[in-house]
């Protein structure tokens, strides 16, 4: 995979991600604090200001209670 192609699946994800957490009544400030990190980090990688790593992305799916592997199953990637 090309780094634009890594990206995009990162971006993709993410979003399956949001929706999840939307799904599950989670707020960015919740996940923010189960990430340790700041609600407008999880609003820059919502929103694709910033392209999370697979580090944030497992971070992230933990913070919302999600299995990752499940997520790339359903989604094809």
């Amino acid at each position: 995979m090309t780094d634009a192609e890594l990206e995009q699946a990162a971006r993709e994800l993410i979003d399956d991600l949001r929706e999840l957490r939307h799904t599950r009544g989670i707020t960015q400030t919740q996940v923010a604090t189960r990430m340790r990190t700041s609600a407008s980090n999880v609003s820059s990688y919502e929103n694709h200001r910033r392209t999370p790593g697979i580090t944030v992305l497992l971070k992230y799916a933990d913070a919302i209670g999600a299995d990752i592997t499940f997520i790339t199953r359903r989604s094809g990637r």
